[in-house]
């Protein structure tokens, strides 16, 4: 399938998840993205978001190459979060507590 008409980057390093979000925003900024149990938000509304929580996560010292584990359940609010930690440089290790081994 090929998508036309969408951001484009010039070159391969530019294809991180903060810089896809960005692009998305300013492309289609009231496109909706994440919508779930009561949560219907856009592309810029996610990278609002998304640079809330890189400041605060900078600002408590995170930095590129940290790691930063969420042990969380499925959210929405999750969905910023994870393109913060992009934007900061730092890995995410999801812990998901909805999961359960067999």
């Amino acid at each position: 399938m090929t998508v036309t008409g969408g951001p484009r980057f010039d070159q391969p390093s530019e294809r991180t998840l903060g810089n896809v979000l960005r692009k998305q925003a300013l492309h289609r900024p009231e496109t909706r993205f994440v919508v779930a149990e009561g949560v219907s938000w856009t592309f810029a509304d996610v990278d609002q978001r998304a640079d809330g929580l890189a400041r605060g996560l900078a600002d408590l010292g995170v930095a590129p190459g940290d790691t930063v584990a969420i042990y969380s359940g499925n959210r929405a609010d999750l969905v910023p979060l994870v393109f913060a930690i992009n934007r900061v440089g730092a890995v995410w290790v999801p812990i998901n507590t909805d999961e359960h081994g067999s």
